[in-house]
Formats: C-alpha cells, sequence, structure tokens
C-alpha cells in the first residue's frame, strides 16, 4: 500500500500531519511533489481545457454517455463478463472531454477502487486527461474525522474529487468503500443548468488512451 504514496504524485506534510477544514471536518493534507501552474478559472484553457461546445456537441455527447452507460448497466445485469477492450473507448473519452470543456462550471468525481493505490492511480489519470486541477487526497474515517491513510487505503476506497469554477486546485478525499461497483461517476454541471450524471466508466479508461 505504501506504494500508493511513492507514484510521485502526493507526499504528506511535515513530520505532523498539516490539516484544513474540509467539508466540515479536519482532514490530513496532502500535497503533489510536481505542483502544476493552477492560476485562474480563465487560465485553464491555456493548461489544455477544451474550448466551448457546441448545444448540438453538447448534446450528442450527452446522448452518447447514457446510451453506454444504459448498454453497460445492461451488460453487467445479464452477468456477462467485461469485454478485454472497453467498448468505444474514444468515442467515450471524447465525449468526457466535451462535457468537461469550457462552460462548466464545476464538476463532481465519484472513484470506487480496490485499494488506495489503484484509486490515486485513476484519479491522477482522469484530472491530467481532463485537465482539471488537483492538490492532493485528504484521508478520513466513516465518521468524517481524519483516518490513518495506510489503513483505509489497504481495502476497497471511494475517492471523492470536485473542482468548482474560480476555486484554482483542489483537495480530495478519500475514505473506506463498502459494496461491489467499482469505476468512475462523473457529475459535470454546465452553465446551461442541466442535470448530468454519468457513469459508472472504467477506472483505466485514461489510462489507455495515448497522450492522455
Amino acid at each position: 500500500v505504501a506504494a500508493a504514496w511513492a507514484l510521485g504524485v502526493f507526499l504528506v506534510v511535515g513530520s505532523s500531519f498539516c490539516s484544513r477544514s474540509l467539508l466540515g471536518f479536519q482532514a490530513p493534507l496532502f500535497l503533489p511533489v510536481r505542483l502544476r501552474s493552477q492560476g485562474s478559472r480563465r487560465g485553464l484553457a491555456m493548461r489544455g481545457l477544451a474550448p466551448a461546445a457546441s448545444l448540438d456537441e453538447l448534446a450528442a455527447a450527452d446522448e452518447f454517455l447514457q446510451t453506454w452507460d444504459r448498454e453497460d448497466r445492461a451488460r453487467r445485469k445479464a452477468g456477462i463478463a467485461p469485454a478485454e477492450a472497453i467498448p468505444e473507448a474514444e468515442k467515450l473519452r471524447a465525449a468526457l472531454r466535451i462535457q468537461i470543456s469550457e462552460g462548466m462550471t464545476s464538476v463532481r468525481f465519484g472513484l470506487m477502487a480496490e485499494n488506495g493505490l489503484e484509486a490515486v492511480k485513476a484519479m491522477k489519470s482522469w484530472t491530467t486527461a481532463l485537465q482539471l486541477p488537483v492538490r492532493g487526497v485528504a484521508t478520513v474515517g466513516d465518521d468524517g474525522q481524519a483516518a490513518d491513510k495506510k489503513e483505509v487505503a489497504a481495502g476497497p476506497v471511494y475517492v471523492k474529487y470536485m473542482y468548482k469554477e474560480g476555486e484554482g486546485a483542489t483537495l480530495a478525499y478519500m475514505k473506506r468503500h463498502v459494496g461491489a461497483t467499482r469505476g468512475v461517476h462523473i457529475n459535470p454541471d454546465r452553465e446551461d443548468g442541466e442535470l448530468r450524471m454519468y457513469g459508472d466508466f472504467p477506472l483505466e479508461l485514461f489510462d489507455l488512451a495515448e497522450g492522455a
């Protein structure tokens, strides 16, 4: 499990945990070893966030993501084993990039994985591919208080990531996960106010993309 924190992404600040209020509780703060320039929300386009999509592109992406999700749920309900390759992976990545383009006001990810290493790796690949800033991960227990990272990361975990317009880099948090579900669900908010919720998508979706 210690390998999770040797990915070159996160480190503990100081010998004692540095903490801050996170969603109403105090949590240990982990900061990235290699910081990117975060800047303001206006600077996201300079870091590679896709230009604003047209209404037709957004509608087509929304329809594709919902259709993919329905078909994936149907396959799982029928007990069909996952294919070696993710169905229509490139179209899936493209549709997600359209949703995470200029005009997005906030986005939330929920990542459910077998352990902390897998979850952190997935969060890094998703946020990197979608050009979203992240500061690190705080580990919390079921009571919402700071928890031992090694203990929590040893088993199934849920990582929640949120980005809101104008707030720059975001601190995610990790807690134990109960249940068999594995994958990523995503809830992007855009200026049109439409409710968008998609997933669960494969954790490794952006690991497999060239240049993601």
